[in-house]
């Protein structure tokens, strides 16, 4: 199969009009479009004034060609009494239509792309497919349809405002009965096949009588005369004669999306890169080195210490071998250009700028500055800047500010949390647009692909230079001096595509420079702003297997509780960019099975069934809550592909007498090779809240299980207990936690004779929603949870195999904003180291209790001294130590101790 086979290899294809083939000139211009179905749906433009653009290589569609239309000129082209034409003529007649295009302006009123129309009509006989301007709502792609009586029109419009800038893959689909529409590249999870609207009952596509068509255009819609033309790129249309199965509609939309929109890039590969500083292309110096330039890669504006001496900044080694420039914090600062070289980043101008950096010290109460032009004076200079808070007692804040000498700062703005806590490396993305709508900012934040803030300017944007040079390591005007390390720095000229490029700007910098980067597992992104027919997504498990590849399992549904759910699988080869979700267990029977996730899931690594992947979980009645539930495993080993279903409460003979089987979170494969699996039961007649907590193990991967016998009984404590979880030390020593759900407690428990018996009951701290802990190479345990009083997803540390913990710290940021909304609650986590040593944390968290909730994961790094194999000291990310190419020895976990070796780093942007 060739690489564009896909389209033709579904059935129905009708409309084929790509702009790499088929296009007819007129000089610069289009003067007709050839259909490449072989339907014979050509479309043309006879009036040279209304003729789009060619452009030969549109470097947003993969230096694919385009044809321009723009608005203002009013082009389109068109056909009259196509084989469409007759074949969509009629009363509800399915189709499915795919449109690849970009925006590059806003919509101030309804614009359309693909239309069918009615030359002896004004007012009615069309079915256009566009983008709709509500009010202040801005565009949201939507479905327009109106039959020859003139029934009111049929508008199905997104709930979601489309006002990323980059390329997308428009999909609308029409049955008897129901039209929808869909969006690529509208979430953050781009492969996410996001649905944005769907036409109710009683307004639907059936309620329409006959429709006749005799003009089919692209670019307006158009009836006895053009109307709503747009503004849009487009490099393919497509249209099937039919409803496409969903199989089907995803295939060929995923394959317009991998073909034209970006998912793998250089930054010079993107439009617009006017500057870019990278301390990695220092390959001919050695730690500890001087240096007195960086040079500008995209530009002509080197950074320059300001002065050769002292000033310079020094060459440190990262974890995986790059090269960075660290600045001392007392001497050390470069600057680039004159003032007047940077007014785009407070004059009001588009821009995106990333910054690279790692903050060293997280005991050193300072301002630490990152990019500066404005010397931290909104209120009296003219300029940007963008600076790390520690204002004591762990607590931080990433500010950014923009002044226009006006008493009354443009922007000041400052964000506490512990997401911008020091020692990891991370992204700052900082992005201004000037014609926004009113439900959206001007400027945004970014750190590490989540949005940490979002404002409006609060006064007009000052037009002049700014007041000093765009400064590294210092305030621009004053001695303040940042200790800080920074990797790498690009400015664009325009604000990139949300979250198109900008995403795969985050995704290239987090490969190379190893961030705390958030990713989408499953879901929009976007919290609940994107309308989705099942918009729970939660009580996410994720493991990676013995190839490296990520997996994560979770719930799908309608709801958090009395909704039927379903299991779904994703996979990631980095966790940066993850899959479309698949569906793994769907079994519709009398019992109406509700897949409530909830789960334990691990990678075997010992005996026989090495690499098998095994994960635990529990399905109830949706019609009853919870009640009763049944908790059984599922195994592969193929790697995901198929998945074998384990009985396990349900397959016990004689079968107990127990109304709720519940929370199979810790599952745990030890170091002999036997598997525990922890969960909760009701006895019958008791009631959810009088739980047993109950014990069974497996010695054949999974594939059978002993009977359960009771670790606690309700019956000795005076809470409910529920949601565990088991990690092993290198000596064996088994650490449990559990979830006092009466009274928001974490409480804890052991065993050190393999399983066999536990003790050691302990209320430990405050604590809520499934506490997953790991270790990290020293044996330090990190566990995430769900705070007790914030509902937000939270950490705490020990040192001391689970006696004492730290105050607990947030894990994302998340902020609310006026067009993304926040996730204040967190259902379930789910940790896992990877073969580096990082850990990876996923999270399904809500808009609102019981909400919208999508499955993020965040590569999370721990902060702390360790030490290399021949014991000396380094300020390290969670088993890597400074000096790379370094010989790491580690455990794994599994109290299994391996060697391994730094490895240098950089990456490609995107999907692998």
């Amino acid at each position: 199969m060739s690489d564009d086979a896909v389209p033709g290899s579904v059935a129905g294809l009708v409309v084929d009009l790509d702009a790499a083939r088929g296009v007819s000139l007129n000089g610069a211009d289009v003067a007709a479009w050839a259909d490449q179905s072989g339907s014979g749906n050509h479309v043309a433009q006879g009036t040279a004034n209304l003729q789009p653009v060619f452009t030969a290589s549109n470097p947003h569609f993969r230096s694919r060609p385009s044809i321009d239309f723009h608005k203002s000129a009013g082009e389109y082209l068109f056909g009259a009494s196509l084989p469409i034409c007759t074949l969509l003529s009629g009363s509800d007649k399915p189709f499915t239509a795919f449109v690849v295009c970009r925006r590059w302006t806003k919509v101030a009123a309804d614009e359309y792309c693909l239309s069918l129309g009615n030359s002896g009509q004004a007012g009615q006989s069309y079915l256009s497919l566009g983008y709709r301007y509500q009010s202040s709502n801005s565009q949201r792609p939507t479905f327009d349809v109106r039959d020859d009586a003139g029934t009111t029109a049929t508008v199905a419009t997104g709930q979601n405002e489309i006002t990323d800038l980059g390329p997308q893959v428009l999909v609308w689909s029409a049955s008897g009965t129901v039209a929808q529409c869909y969006v690529l590249g509208a979430s953050q999870n781009p492969l996410y096949d996001a649905l944005v609207g769907t036409l109710s009952s009683g307004n639907d596509y059936a309620a329409h009588g006959a429709i006749t068509f005799n003009r089919f255009a692209i670019g307006a819609q158009l009836r006895s005369t053009a109307a709503r033309q747009c503004d849009l790129e487009v490099a393919r249309v497509l249209v099937y004669g039919r409803e496409l199965a969903e199989a089907e509609r995803v295939r060929v939309a995923l394959h317009l999306w991998r073909r034209y929109v970006r998912a793998s890039a250089e930054p010079a590969e993107l439009p617009g890169l006017i500057h870019h500083w990278d301390a990695s292309r220092f390959t001919d110096k050695s730690d500890g080195d001087a240096v007195f330039e960086l040079g500008d890669l995209a530009g002509s504006l080197p950074f320059q210490a300001i002065d050769a001496g002292t000033a310079r900044p020094t060459v440190r080694m990262t974890p995986r071998g790059l090269r960075c420039l660290e600045f001392n914090g007392s001497t050390s600062a470069m600057t680039a250009g004159a003032a007047a070289d940077w007014s785009l980043l407070h004059n009001g101008a588009n821009f995106s700028a990333f910054v690279a950096y790692r903050v060293i010290d997280a005991n050193r109460d300072a301002l630490e500055p990152l990019l500066d032009t404005l010397d931290n004076a909104p209120a009296t200079k003219n300029g940007l800047g963008v600076y790390h808070n520690n204002l004591g007692g762990g607590v931080h804040s990433l500010a950014f500010k923009v002044g226009a000498s006006n008493a009354t700062a443009v922007l000041n703005q400052a964000t506490q949390n512990g997401g911008a806590r020091p020692q990891a490396w991370r992204v700052a993305h900082l992005t201004h647009e000037g014609s926004l709508p009113s439900t959206e900012e001007n400027y945004q934040l970014w750190l590490d692909n989540e949005n940490f803030a979002a404002v409006d300017q609060g006064v007009a944007p000052a037009a002049g230079a700014a007041s000093h040079p765009l400064t590294l390591g210092k305030l621009a005007g004053s001695a303040t001096f940042a200790k800080v390390q920074i990797g790498e720095i690009l400015i664009y000229d325009r604000k990139l595509g949300r979250p198109g490029e900008s995403q795969v700007v985050h995704e290239y910098l987090a490969r190379k420079w190893r961030t705390d980067h958030v990713a989408v597992v499953g879901g929009n992104g976007l919290a609940g702003v994107l309308s989705d027919a099942a918009p729970h997504r939660a009580f996410p498990a994720i493991c990676q297997d013995d190839a490296g590849t990520w997996h994560c399992i979770y719930r799908r549904a309608a709801s958090h509780s009395s909704a039927r759910g379903v299991g779904v699988h994703a996979t990631s080869v980095d966790g940066l960019r993850w899959s479309g979700e698949r569906v793994i267990y769907d079994v519709d029977d009398a019992s109406g099975r509700d897949f409530r996730g909830e789960a334990g899931f691990v990678c075997l690594k010992r005996g026989p069934h090495a690499g098998r992947l095994l994960f635990s979980s529990m399905w109830s009645d949706d019609a009853s809550g919870l009640l009763p539930g049944t908790v059984f495993a599922m195994y592969s080993d193929d790697r995901g592909a198929t998945w074998t279903e384990v009985p396990i409460t349900a397959g016990l003979s004689p079968s107990p007498a127990w109304d709720y089987d519940a929370s199979p979170n810790a599952l745990v494969e030890t170091s002999s090779g036997k598997i525990i699996l922890m969960f909760t039961t009701s006895e019958a007649g008791e009631g959810a809240s009088d739980q047993d907590l109950r014990t069974t193990t497996s010695l054949d991967g999974g594939a059978t299980w002993t009977a359960p016998t009771v670790v606690i009984h309700h019956d000795s404590i005076a809470w409910r207990v529920t949601e565990q979880h088991i990690v092993e030390f290198g000596d064996g020593y088994l650490l449990m936690t559990l979830r006092d759900d009466t009274n928001k407690r974490i409480y804890t428990m052991d065993s050190t004779d393999g399983g066999a018996t536990w003790g050691n009951l302990a209320n430990r701290f405050a604590g809520w929603g499934r506490p997953t802990m790991v270790l990290d190479e020293n044996e330090r345990v990190y566990c995430f949870f769900r705070s007790a009083t914030s509902d937000k997803a939270v950490w705490s540390a020990s040192d001391d195999r689970g006696a004492t913990w730290s105050a607990e710290q947030p894990l994302f940021n998340l902020q609310s904003t006026t067009t993304i909304a926040a996730y204040p609650t967190m259902t379930y986590a789910s940790a896992e180291r990877d073969a580096e040593g990082n850990v990876w944390v996923c999270c399904g968290l809500e808009q609102s209790p019981g909400g919208d909730s999508d499955v993020f994961v965040r590569q999370w790094h721990v902060e702390q001294p360790v030490s290399d194999a021949r014991g000396r000291r380094g300020v390290g990310d969670c088993g890597r130590v400074y000096g790379g190419g370094l010989g790491v020895s580690r455990r794994d976990g599994y109290g299994v101790f391996r060697r391994e070796v730094c490895r240098n780093g950089g990456a490609r942007m995107g999907l692998v």
